[in-house]
């Protein structure tokens, strides 16, 4: 069994730029420890993002605690093949670093029984690699974010 833990508070938080600009854009923290994969989404951005996306990049699971605890993050794509940490568990400790911050799972993992381990552990939607378009990722981006704004207000849909 692999555990994940936090790592220990050690940079000081820096602050965000907040202005006109700063509002348009959609902090992501891709968790991927591999550079190709990081190149495709921050590719996928460009070309199809119209420039609304600044991409943050961790390459495993002990940097991005520290970008979540420290930097203003709107929604992390997770990779579930991290090498300290594999499958859902590493969607758990993202959601305890960070519990308010939509996680879209963007994995080679196809299986169903892993897509609703990590949905019953707060994930905001599932992404399979080889199956997912540039404007589909955008899309389940913009969708995690609405849904996880609609929670946070109440949304009139409750208790449907």
């Amino acid at each position: 069994m692999i555990i994940c833990t936090p790592v220990a508070d050690c940079i000081e938080a820096l602050p965000a730029f907040v202005g006109p600009a700063a509002a348009l854009l959609v902090r992501v923290l891709l968790i991927e420890d591999n550079v190709e994969e990081m190149l495709l989404v921050k590719h996928t951005f460009q070309e199809f993002g119209q420039g609304r996306f600044e991409l943050e990049w961790a390459s495993g699971l002990e940097q991005a605690a520290k970008m979540l605890r420290y930097g203003r993050v709107d929604v992390v794509l997770l990779d579930l093949g991290l090498p300290e940490c594999q499958g859902p568990i590493s969607c758990v400790a993202v959601h305890d670093w960070a519990p308010y911050v939509p996680i879209v799972v963007l994995t080679a993992d196809d299986r169903k029984e892993t897509e609703e381990r990590v949905m019953n552990y707060g994930a905001d939607d599932y992404l399979v690699k080889n199956e997912i378009s540039g404007p589909g990722l955008v899309h389940a981006i913009r969708s995690a974010l609405y849904r996880k704004k609609s929670r946070s207000r109440g949304s009139p849909l409750q208790g449907w």
